[in-house]
């Protein structure tokens, strides 16, 4: 699998041909994620970056990348930045500095190539090229082999050679360089593509004509020597640069020594994972090592030289590099090094994972245990790991509070703690930390938080209350209200604060109020059938269609049928080929007519689901019936009644699910009574109907945490029954398989 590299040194190269080193690691961040619009889980909005970055944080989220981590530390130290030194760090998602993020260095206008495509039109009659920058390592291994510096440069060269040697020479330069850049991304043959480490072909630049002029000769030694150096052929590179370094008559002279040592670099670095044997770990430390010699030797003249001092020493001497960068870092005024330094240090922490709350620093320590408060949405955590990983933290946080009253400890103490977890001290130097403090809106956000699930929501609404009168941010915004659709004392005011507008909003798309998906969740998990009629006319638009869909599949699981009537006709009006079906449950006048109607609307409607989702943080949470039910937030607020519910709401809406959650799977559920009624109502010709998209729907339906196994039993039973009894129908011919 390609991976984009998310690590790229910060200097300009000179030379035609040159390369930035490019590892293969995530720097502190991830990919294949959707964020929430309304308020990134990972990220700060790019219009809400630069008031973040200089101390007006809003909430510091313990998902958040630590990039983002970063910063609020700085701001939490009294560090924060000034909008200028945030333009020089370049924040982008979890990226700093200026690299490829991602998957759109691919593209030829990013990565130089396009340029280089069009400096080559200069020479009259050169053939069209197709350059890639890639190129294998090893089996999903794989390097940017070829930054746009290599491409940038080449085509400065191409027009310098082009006033000083004229069209022709030109013309020679220019089939030299089409051969090294042929090396970048070469075409494996299969007998090489079978070879670990993989053995990249060799393509050097044609012979220069008799009597080439000197600068030609020099230009062609260079790029032979630039040619081996993309082939892999780093031992021959190295020769040749160092060659290079001592011809005083080269103008690559001054680089020789600097593209030796990257030689060496490549050599122990552009290689199939990690060393493993001790030869080979011995080896990768000696080259880097003499590289790191040769590199400081040239960094007090030569920029890009001493930034590779520093990028070998977070290879050789990780836990020493990380101290220093931390140390640095957290205090320093932020100059063109940051990036670089900060890249570094996030590489660094990617290595220590779990810990990174024990580290020794205290920068490290605090994101640590700040992200040790977040919550895997993708995890059921049925061995409760995260809350050890939140408890642990926990204790760190406090530790280090206690020391010294620091107010960065605090926030992480907070961010960590639940109801039951904060002591009085803490819970009092929360509350007394000033509105003008970067800290404030998160110790008041996690105050109000854990108010809420102590039961006391009149405490935390008016916190909340307060908050939102002063909240800078969408995002901040966006998590107050989610807080206030729980503390909120009426359904009125519970709905209003449902209404959100995207932090991150896109061209051209209406900037109205949106919805964020706790709404749904509290419809879901806290409302009895009584209370979902009721408030369904104050849903927005966009929720009445699929409240209703709910409410009534309800209803007929349940046997409230008088419910299910009332809106019938709202869930037949976007169902053409089965209105009919809800005219039959409408003119049914006893329960079991009911029941039989109902039986056959849901055996046509897969999409019916009572959404029942179980009371927890688990991805993909089943409903038994299908695995719809909404995903729980971070913040643990969806799984909070909301407060203008009464007592017997409560109590009705858990007795709904506890009947509702003793349910089947669907299939298990429908196929026994839909043969049964089958069975008495042959000539019916919704009979064969209702079997055939009773086993078809079995194909996709969820089995996730149901009572029994995802076993075809019934939909066997099924597809026999329907074959016997009614072989003659059209449904009993599109019917081939029961699984």
């Amino acid at each position: 699998m390609f991976r984009p590299s998310l690590l790229r040194t910060a200097s300009a190269l000179m030379a035609i041909g040159l390369f930035s080193f490019c590892g293969t690691v995530h720097a502190s961040g991830g990919d294949g994620y959707i964020a929430n619009r309304f308020m990134p889980e990972h990220y700060v909005a790019v219009a809400e970056l630069q008031d973040y970055a200089t101390g007006r944080l809003g909430v510091v989220v313990p998902s958040y990348w630590r990039v983002y981590h970063f910063l609020a530390y700085r701001a939490l130290t009294g560090h924060a930045l000034s909008k200028a030194e945030l333009a020089t760090l370049k924040v982008d998602g979890f990226n700093v500095g200026d690299r490829p993020g991602g998957w759109e260095f691919s593209s030829e206008d990013e990565n130089g190539i396009a340029a280089w495509k069009k400096a080559r039109l200069a020479i009259k009659g050169a053939a069209p090229v197709e350059i890639g920058i890639a190129a294998e390592v090893g089996d999903f291994n794989t390097i940017f082999n070829c930054p746009s510096d290599a491409f940038d440069r080449a085509s400065k060269t191409l027009a310098q050679r082009l006033t000083q040697g004229g069209p022709q020479l030109a013309a020679v330069w220019l089939a030299n360089q089409d051969a090294v850049f042929a090396n970048c991304s070469p075409t494996m043959p299969q007998a090489a593509q079978n070879t670990v480490p993989l053995v990249r072909p060799l393509i050097l630049p044609p012979a220069l004509p008799p009597k080439s002029p000197v600068w030609l000769q020099k230009d062609y030694a260079y790029q032979r020597a630039a040619a081996h150096f993309y082939a892999g052929r780093y031992a021959d590179a190295r020769t040749q640069f160092l060659a290079i370094a001592g011809d005083t008559a080269s103008p690559w002279q001054p680089l020789g020594k600097y593209l030796a040592a990257r030689a060496l670099i490549r050599s122990a670095t552009a290689v199939p994972g990690a060393p493993e044997t001790d030869a080979d770990k011995r080896l990768f430390k000696e080259r880097l090592g003499q590289a790191r010699t040769e590199m400081a030797a040239i960094g007090a003249t030569y920029a890009p030289a001493k930034a590779l001092v520093s990028w070998i020493d977070v290879r050789l001497r990780p836990e020493e590099r990380r101290r220093e960068l931390s140390a640095a870092l957290a205090v320093d005024p932020i100059t063109a090094a940051t990036p670089q330094m900060l890249t570094d240090y996030l590489v660094l922490m990617d290595g220590l994972e779990a810990k990174l709350a024990s580290a020794s620093d205290p920068v490290t320590a605090w994101i640590g245990v700040m992200q040790a408060g977040a919550v895997d949405p993708y995890s059921s955590d049925a061995s409760g790991e995260a809350a050890k990983r939140r408890s642990d933290a926990l204790a760190l946080a406090r530790a280090q509070w206690d020391k010294g009253h620091e107010t960065v400890w605090l926030v992480a103490v907070l961010t960590n703690a639940r109801s039951t977890d904060l002591k009085p001290a803490e819970r009092k130097a929360a509350s007394a930390i000033k509105a003008d403090s970067p800290a404030y809106v998160t110790l008041q956000y996690h105050l109000a938080r854990m108010a809420l699930a102590e039961g006391k929501a009149r405490e935390a609404d008016a916190i909340v209350s307060a908050l939102l009168k002063t909240a800078g941010s969408v995002s901040t915004r966006n998590r107050l209200l989610r807080l206030k659709m729980v503390s909120a004392p009426s359904a009125d005011a519970a709905l209003a604060a449902a209404a959100r507008t995207p932090a991150e909003q896109e061209e051209g798309v209406n900037a109205a109020p949106q919805f964020d998906a706790d709404l749904r969740a509290h419809l879901e998990l806290h409302l009895p059938l009584t209370a979902l009629v009721r408030l369904k006319p104050s849903l927005p638009a966009s929720e009445q269609a699929s409240s209703a869909d709910m409410i009534w599949t309800r209803a007929v699981l349940l046997g409230q049928y008088a419910v299910a009537d009332g809106l019938t006709d709202e869930v037949a009006k976007t169902r053409a080929s089965t209105r009919h079906l809800y005219e039959r449950f409408k003119k049914a006048t006893t329960p079991e007519a009911k029941r039989d109607a109902a039986l056959l609307i849901l055996a046509n409607a897969p999409e019916l689901v009572p959404h029942v989702g179980t009371d927890d943080k688990s991805y993909g949470r089943s409903d038994y019936w299908a695995c719809y039910g909404s995903q729980a937030g971070d913040d643990g607020m969806d799984l909070i009644s909301p407060a203008f519910l009464t007592a017997e709401e409560r109590t009705q809406v858990e007795k709904e699910k506890a009947q509702l959650r003793k349910l089947p799977r669907r299939s298990s559920y429908l196929i026994p009574q839909v043969i049964e009624w089958a069975r008495q109502n042959k000539a019916d010709p919704e009979a064969p109907k209702a079997l055939h998209f009773l086993i078809a729907s079995t194909r996709n339906e969820c089995s996730a945490g149901a009572p029994e196994a995802a076993a075809p039993k019934y939909s066997k039973q099924a597809f026999e029954f329907l074959h016997k009894q009614f072989p003659k129908s059209e449904w009993t011919a599109k019917t081939r398989y029961y699984y």
